[in-house]
């Protein structure tokens, strides 16, 4: 029984996980993340390209941390799959408190996946850039009246964010790839979630 609840989300037939398939490039995809991913953040993480940018990882960052940030973003990912599996005889589409898909990955033609980054849609931390100019004063009072705003309110400040494998994206076996990010947040553009990315690939 299809749960349109998960609209505009397909799913995988021979997993049963939910993704999000980008327009212009179809064998890029959005899933939630795995705990099998703890082995391809630590490389990531640790380039010196990558870390020098980022406020909150570890640095070094190990496998432990790894292990332990999967651990939550996969619990928080579940939690919004459950709660729309629990809604799917409801016929008024449900909004949730955030999207459950945030790996980016390359389908192989055999079907298999390779892990190229995380980009998260998530209420933004870092509401200090919220306004016409940078408020550090008032940021942590910000941030927190952003987080209490109940979920589907119009006034929520919404980011991306995350981190990609450029190595992964070089591969001598996949061509260069420039991604670009349409996003649009009216609540009725996506059924089911209150913000809807709608991903262009330019190759």
């Amino acid at each position: 029984m299809v749960n349109y609840q998960l609209h505009p989300l397909q799913v995988n037939p021979q997993t049963g996980e939910p993704f999000l398939r980008l327009k212009s490039h179809e064998h890029i995809i959005i899933t939630p993340p795995r705990l099998s991913d703890a082995p391809f953040l630590p490389p990531i993480l640790n380039d010196p390209l990558v870390h020098k940018w980022l406020t909150h990882p570890p640095y070094p960052y190990l496998p432990e941390h790894a292990e332990s940030w999967l651990t939550i973003i996969t619990t928080a990912s579940n939690a919004v799959l459950r709660e729309l599996e629990q809604a799917k005889d409801t016929r008024s589409q449900r909004t949730v408190d955030e999207c459950p898909v945030r790996f980016l990955r390359e389908v192989k033609e055999d079907g298999t996946d390779i892990f190229l980054g995380d980009i998260a849609f998530i209420r933004c931390p870092w509401m200090e850039l919220a306004g016409t100019g940078v408020n550090w004063e008032q940021k942590d009072v910000l941030t927190e009246e952003n987080s209490r705003l109940e979920r589907g309110d119009p006034k929520i400040v919404w980011s991306v964010g995350g981190v990609c494998s450029w190595l992964t994206l070089f591969h001598d076996h996949n061509p260069y790839i420039n991604i670009s990010f349409r996003l649009s947040c009216p609540q009725s553009s996506w059924s089911g979630y209150y913000v809807r990315c709608v991903c262009d690939i330019i190759t």
